[in-house]
C-alpha cells in the first residue's frame, strides 16, 4: 500500500464502471466493423448519405445532355425506393415486386415527419444483450411513415415509371436504356387510337399496371440464379428484352371491344366511356338496368286495346283500333338509348306517349275512355295523366285541352 499512498482511493463499484466501459467500447467497434466492412457476409446496409449523393451527381452529370430535367422535381426518385432495390441486389433475388406507387418522389419523403428506418439487420457480433435490447424497443416505439406516388393519371405513372429506372441504375441491375425501353413498352399503350372508339378500347391503367407487374414475376423466373451482374453478363437485362417481345405482353396492351377483360387480369377492367355529364350518379350497371326496364315498359304500352292504341311493330299505320292508317309518330327514350317511335291516335298528335323516366301514359284515358284506375293511378296501359306536353297533371287530356 505504500506505493499507492499518495493516490486518492477509488470511487466505489470502479470494476464495475471498467467493464462498463470495456462492453461500450467493444460494441462501438463491432458496430462499426459491421456498417463499412462487407467481408463478413451480412446484409449491408442502405448506403450512407455521402456516396449515395457521389453516385447521383455523377449519374445526373452523364445523363443531363439527353434529359435536362433528370434527378429534379418530378424525376427524382426518394431514398427508400432506391434502399429497395439495393437491399434485393445484396440478396442477389427479387424477393418482393417494386410497384411504381412505392417510387415516391425525393419531395415526398423530405416531407415526411417521421424518420424511417434501416433495414432490419441481425446482431453485431460482440455486441452486449443490453444494447441489443435497447435498439429492439427504440425500433417498436418509432411510428414510420412511408410516401407513396400518385399514380392515377397518365403523367404521373410515367414519371413513376422513370424514377423506378433511375433506382435500378444507380443500384446497377438495369442500366437506364433498358428501363426506358420498358417504360415506353407500357405508356406507348396508352396513346393507341382504335380504328372504332364506339366499340373499341385501349388498356387502361390498372391494365397496364397488371401487365407491369407480369413483367416483373417473369423477369423473377428467368433470374431465380441471381441477378447480379457480371463483367459480361446482365442478368436481369437478358430476361427483360425476352419478356418484352413476347406474345402474352402484346396481348395485354393491345386495343380490344369494350366491356371485356384484358389478357392476363384477374379483374373486369373499367369501360373507357365519354365524361358523365354533371351531378350524374347512377353507375353503368344501372343505366343498363334502366334501359331494360324502358324497354319492357314500352313493349307492354304498344300492345293494342282496341281503342286507338296501335302496336309498334311498324310505324305504317297498321295497328288496331281507332289509330289505324295513323303514322304521326312519337320518340321516346333517351339519348344514349336505342330510338323506339310510339303511333299516336289522331285525337292526341301533339302529345307526349311518357314521362321524363321512360313510364308511358293511358292513351284510353288521355281520350276519356279508359276507367281502369282513378286519375294520378296506373292500369295495364300506363298512368292515368294528362299527355299534353309539360303539364303530366292528374286529368285527360280531351277534358282540360279540347
Amino acid at each position: 500500500m505504500g506505493a499507492y499512498a499518495g493516490r486518492p482511493p477509488e470511487p466505489k463499484l470502479a470494476n464495475n464502471l471498467r467493464h462498463l466501459f470495456w462492453e461500450c467500447s467493444n460494441a462501438f467497434i463491432a458496430d462499426t466493423r459491421y456498417r463499412h466492412d462487407y467481408g463478413l457476409g451480412e446484409i449491408a446496409i442502405p448506403t450512407n448519405p455521402a456516396e449515395r449523393h457521389a453516385r447521383r451527381k455523377a449519374f445526373k452529370a452523364e445523363r443531363e445532355e439527353h434529359c435536362p430535367e433528370i434527378m429534379e422535381g418530378d424525376l427524382e426518385p426518394a431514398f427508400c425506393s432506391e434502399d429497395d432495390l439495393q437491399a434485393l441486389f445484396d440478396r442477389d433475388r427479387l424477393e418482393h415486386y417494386l410497384h411504381p406507387a412505392d417510387c415516391p418522389k425525393r419531395q415526398q419523403e423530405l416531407l415526411v415527419t417521421t424518420a424511417r428506418p434501416q433495414a432490419r439487420r441481425p446482431k453485431a457480433p460482440g455486441a452486449p444483450a443490453w444494447l441489443t435490447a435497447l435498439q429492439q424497443a427504440s425500433q417498436q416505439e418509432l411510428s414510420v411513415e412511408i410516401p407513396r406516388a400518385n399514380v392515377e393519371d397518365g403523367y404521373e405513372l410515367d414519371c413513376a415509371f422513370r424514377r423506378r429506372g433511375i433506382c435500378f441504375h444507380l443500384v446497377g441491375l438495369i442500366r437506364m436504356p433498358k428501363t426506358e425501353q420498358w417504360r415506353r413498352k407500357l405508356m406507348k399503350a396508352l396513346r393507341q387510337v382504335p380504328a372504332d372508339p364506339r366499340t373499341m378500347m385501349v388498356p387502361t391503367l390498372t391494365d397496364i399496371l397488371a401487365c407491369d407487374k407480369h413483367i416483373w414475376l417473369n423477369i423473377v423466373e428467368a433470374c431465380i440464379d441471381g441477378i447480379q451482374p457480371s463483367a459480361t453478363k446482365w442478368p436481369l437485362e437478358e430476361a427483360l428484352e425476352l419478356v418484352l417481345k413476347s406474345a402474352t405482353i402484346e396481348i395485354m396492351l393491345m386495343v380490344r371491344p369494350k366491356g371485356t377483360v384484358a389478357a392476363g387480369t384477374s379483374e373486369r377492367a373499367p369501360e373507357q366511356t365519354q365524361p358523365a355529364q354533371q351531378g350524374a350518379t347512377k353507375t353503368k350497371a344501372e343505366k343498363n338496368k334502366d334501359r331494360r326496364n324502358r324497354r319492357k315498359t314500352m313493349k307492354a304500352a304498344s300492345k293494342g286495346d282496341g281503342k286507338g292504341n296501335g302496336k309498334v311493330k311498324n310505324t305504317k299505320g297498321k295497328g288496331k283500333g281507332n289509330g289505324k292508317g295513323n303514322k304521326h309518330t312519337y320518340w321516346t327514350g333517351s339519348r344514349s338509348a336505342k330510338k323506339k317511335f310510339v303511333p299516336l291516335p289522331k285525337e292526341l298528335i301533339g302529345c307526349e306517349p311518357c314521362d321524363s323516366n321512360g313510364e308511358p301514359f293511358c292513351f284510353g284515358f288521355a281520350k276519356g275512355t279508359c276507367d281502369k284506375a282513378q286519375p294520378g293511378q296506373k292500369c295495364d296501359k300506363g298512368w292515368h295523366k294528362c299527355m299534353k306536353k309539360g303539364c303530366w297533371k292528374n286529368h285527360s287530356f280531351v277534358k282540360h285541352h279540347k
